[in-house]
């Protein structure tokens, strides 16, 4: 049997595959990202215990900005400038912030700050047309190292 009577013969069959595939990881990466809700919990003094109100209403910004940022499915856009001072702002604040992003949208205790953004990625479909995925690969790990340093992982 050649390929081409291979292909005219499971050609039906080789769509329905590759349809169901695509469909498969469509849902996957779609219901990863949906399932990521906030919680309306109040949340508790632990999270902001040690930190002024300055820093308190920076770290929730920062918190609910990240996650603006991050929710949904994003292949090709990242705010590279709340990144960059994210990762220039205080000890106290980035703890604070993931503090606060791991009580307020974190499912479990596994679902902190620091894996949503291990667990983000940014792909540059056309060859330089959006830049922020150059810079993304700069940031992001810098942003992780930094938030392993502070005890965050």
């Amino acid at each position: 049997m050649t390929t081409t009577d291979f292909l005219a013969k499971y050609k039906m069959w080789l769509i329905i595959a590759v349809t169901v595939v695509i469909i498969i990881a469509i849902v996957y990466f779609v219901g990863r990202k949906k399932g990521r809700e906030a919680r309306k919990d109040v949340l508790p003094e632990k999270v902001t215990k040690g930190i002024d109100n300055t820093e308190a209403r920076a770290a929730e910004e920062f918190a609910d900005k990240l996650y603006q940022d991050m929710k949904g499915l994003n292949f090709w856009s990242h705010d590279m400038d709340l990144w960059n001072a994210f990762l220039r702002t205080t000890d106290r604040i980035m703890i604070a912030t993931s503090n606060y992003f791991n009580q307020k949208y974190g499912k479990s205790k596994t679902d902190t700050l620091y894996q949503w953004l291990k667990d983000e990625w940014n792909i540059n479909f056309w060859g330089g047309a959006f830049k922020t995925s150059e810079t993304w690969k700069i940031v992001r790990p810098q942003v992780l190292k930094r938030m392993e340093q502070l005890g965050l992982n």
